[in-house]
């Protein structure tokens, strides 16, 4: 973000990875941002509210959080009470989705992937995966501690999850 404007780059593809562009959204009022499958782009608002981009067109959700992340099968959010939501319906023509389903947790950082697998941080530093997730159940149906080291960060990637040990190290995790 430069000056309150947010880049997006457009035209990436299998065949086209760099890309052919860079578009810019001026004055985005946002303080994290996510994209996602079927090119929607959700974030965090300075007021801490979950926006998505519509048309030219930034929408409120209405629900109050702290981070969000959208990969392959939607949108998930930490609420201000660190809970975790998933926005069901989210897809290109209907980027804002149907309603918020929440299914618990105490995280501060959440981030899910290209296949809808979910980890999650919590205040301590504990790392949590969302289990039974699959494009019949995008919720999937419970949280379960993944190991014992503690983390700040995590990145769900396309071949593995990455996580920023509390060391400052980067952990590849299996």
């Amino acid at each position: 973000m430069i000056d309150g404007t947010i880049f997006q780059r457009i035209g990436v593809s299998s065949s086209n990875p760099q890309g052919t562009k860079w578009v810019g959204y001026s004055n985005a009022p946002l303080r994290q941002i996510s994209s996602g499958n079927f090119g929607v782009l959700w974030g965090v608002s300075f007021e801490n509210t979950s926006v998505y981009r519509q048309g030219d067109k930034w929408i409120d959700s209405g629900e109050m959080c702290s981070w969000v992340s959208c990969g392959g099968f939607g949108c998930w959010i930490v609420n201000v009470n660190g809970s975790a939501s998933f926005r069901t319906g989210v897809n290109s023509s209907d980027p804002g989705g149907l309603t918020w389903v929440n299914t618990g947790g105490s995280f501060k950082q959440l981030d899910t992937g290209v296949r809808g697998q979910v980890y999650a941080v919590d205040n301590e530093g504990q790392m949590y995966t969302r289990e039974g997730i699959s494009a019949g159940d995008p919720v999937g149906y419970k949280w379960s501690k993944f190991g014992d080291e503690r983390f700040l960060h995590v990145s769900v990637g396309d071949r593995f999850v990455l996580g920023i040990h509390e060391t400052s190290a980067i952990y590849a995790l299996p």
